[in-house]
């Protein structure tokens, strides 16, 4: 399965779609993962707009010359937003920026008084908890989708593909 590449728009079309009926049974027995599949579905798109919001922030004080990191941070914000060469794996993707940590003027641009954040790598590993919250999210969501609502089972999996 492919990943998606316009996280919010497919996230979307889930919710819009509503889960059917066969699904809708699923998340309602009563030993079942879940019971509220639309309110889970809402908690993923929040989690994912918290997301956005950070990778904006930790982009904006991210130096230019931090190419590595920087080129990282806009293609995970257009696997969110369905824009030109996005992520297909955020939580990788944004491992890898801690792993390569920021560079020196981007931590000075981080610790500056008048900067939006202050710890870099925090916020980084803030993103990766929120995108992992997200992963486990889908996987339950997954788990209750019943085969025969098949347009959500395949946007479900292919979201949760995008996020490794």
């Amino acid at each position: 399965m492919s990943a998606s590449t316009s996280i919010f728009v497919d996230l979307g079309t889930v919710i819009t779609n509503g889960p059917n009926a066969a699904t809708q049974a699923k998340a309602l027995i009563s030993n079942g993962p879940i019971n509220d599949y639309l309110g889970n579905l809402q908690s993923v798109k929040l989690h994912l707009q918290e997301v956005a919001v950070m990778v904006g922030l930790v982009k904006s004080v991210t130096a230019s010359g931090d190419t590595a990191n920087l080129a990282l941070l806009n293609k995970l914000l257009a696997a969110l937003n369905g824009t030109s060469t996005p992520s297909s794996l955020l939580i990788t993707d944004i491992s890898t920026v801690i792993t390569n940590g920021p560079n020196a003027t981007t931590t000075a641009n981080a610790s500056a008084p008048a900067g939006p954040i202050m710890d870099y790598l925090g916020m980084c590993a803030s993103i990766k908890l929120h995108l992992q919250e997200v992963r486990n999210l889908f996987a339950l969501l997954i788990s209750v989708t019943d085969s025969t609502d098949s347009a959500n089972l395949t946007l479900l999996t292919s979201l949760q593909t995008g996020i490794a």
